[in-house]
C-alpha cells in the first residue's frame, strides 16, 4: 500500500538548466522522505528536462508533468491538480531549499502546532554569486514569540497594508485540500492574467487560520542577473490591462458570500496596487503606444488619475 506523502512540492520549470541541479538536490537531499515532487516543464527550451527526467529516472518521488506556455500562476495550477500530499509548497527551478532540513522543518511546525491552514516561514534572499545573503524572517506578534496565528482578515490586512514580500507562494507551505478546492472554482482565464497574489489572497480568504512562524531560512530565493527587464509592447500590455478583471471577480466573490465589509477594504487595496503596477507598466511603453495603452487601461476600468 502507497503512503500518501506528507509534503508536495510543485516546482516551476522555464529555462533554468543553470540553476535547476541545485534546485533539485535540494529537494533529493531532503531528510524528510514522505514527500512528492512534481516538475512542472512550462514548454522549456533549454536542457531543462533532460535534467528533470534523469532526477524521475532515479527518484520515483519526482514525477514530470507538462504545461502550456500560460504564466507562472499556470504552472501552480498544473502543480496543484497533481498534487497528492497534505501540504502542498511551491518553488521555482531557480531558487533551492536552504538546508537539508527545510521540509523536515515544516512538517515540525505542522505537528507542533496542529490544524494550521497556510504556514508563512522565513527565507534568505542570496546575491549574485552569494556574495550576499538577507535573511528575512516573518513578523511574530512580540520579539518573544515565535508565531502569530491570524485569522484569514488579519492575515490579508498585515500582508496587503504592509505591501508585503510574502504576497510570494515560495514562502508559504498549504494544505492542499484548500487549494484543490479554489483551483475548481476559478475560471482559467484568471490563471493566465494573474500572479501569486491572487491566488495567495483567495488561498487566505478560503482558510479559517494563517501561521506566520519566525524561523531561520527555509528557502533560498536567488537574485538572478541573467533576467533582465523585459521591455513592454502594447500586444503585451493588452494581457496586462486586463488583470484589473481580478479584482472585479474578487469583489464579485465576496459579495455572492455575503463577505462582511471589512473584506471589500482589502481588496480595494490590492486593486490599488494592481493598479500603481498596471501604470508603471504604461511609462515603460513606447511612446508612440503610450497613448493607446493609456485608452486599454480607461476600457478595462481603471482610473485616469492612478495613470
Amino acid at each position: 500500500m502507497t503512503t500518501k506523502p506528507f509534503i508536495s512540492v510543485c516546482v516551476a520549470i522555464y529555462n533554468v538548466d543553470k540553476y535547476l541541479y541545485e534546485c533539485l538536490y535540494s529537494l533529493k537531499n531532503q531528510k524528510l522522505k514522505n514527500i512528492e515532487f512534481i516538475l512542472v516543464n512550462d514548454c522549456n527550451t533549454d536542457n531543462s528536462i533532460d535534467i528533470c527526467k534523469k532526477f524521475c529516472e532515479h527518484d520515483s518521488r519526482f514525477r514530470l508533468v507538462n504545461n502550456k506556455n500560460q504564466g507562472l500562476l499556470s504552472i501552480r495550477k498544473a502543480g496543484i491538480k497533481e498534487s497528492s500530499g497534505f501540504y502542498t509548497v511551491f518553488i521555482d527551478g531557480y531558487d533551492y531549499y536552504t538546508n537539508n532540513e527545510s521540509l523536515e522543518k515544516i512538517f515540525n511546525i505542522v505537528n507542533k502546532y496542529n490544524d494550521i491552514d497556510i504556514i508563512r516561514f522565513g527565507y534568505e534572499y542570496i546575491g549574485e554569486k552569494k556574495h550576499y545573503i538577507i535573511n528575512r524572517s516573518p513578523y511574530a506578534s512580540s520579539r518573544k514569540e515565535k508565531k502569530c496565528i491570524l485569522d484569514s482578515f488579519l492575515a490579508l490586512k498585515y500582508i496587503y497594508e504592509r505591501c508585503d514580500s510574502g504576497c510570494n507562494l515560495i514562502f508559504h507551505a498549504f494544505k492542499t485540500q484548500i487549494l484543490k478546492k479554489i483551483v475548481d472554482f476559478i475560471p482559467d482565464e484568471y490563471f493566465t492574467l494573474s500572479g501569486d497574489d491572487f491566488l495567495l489572497f483567495i488561498s487566505i480568504y478560503q482558510s479559517k487560520n494563517y501561521a506566520i512562524i519566525h524561523s531561520d531560512p527555509i528557502y533560498s530565493y536567488r537574485e538572478r542577473s541573467d533576467v533582465s527587464t523585459y521591455l513592454i509592447d502594447i500586444y503585451h500590455f493588452r494581457d496586462i490591462a486586463k488583470r484589473v478583471r481580478i479584482t472585479k471577480w474578487i469583489d464579485d466573490k465576496l459579495q455572492i458570500d455575503n463577505c462582511e465589509k471589512k473584506y471589500f477594504y482589502i481588496s480595494k487595496i490590492m486593486r490599488h496596487r494592481l493598479l500603481i503596477d498596471t501604470a508603471q507598466m504604461l511609462r515603460k511603453l513606447p511612446s508612440t503606444d503610450q497613448s493607446q495603452g493609456f485608452d486599454l487601461m480607461v476600457n478595462e476600468g481603471y482610473l485616469p488619475e492612478t495613470v
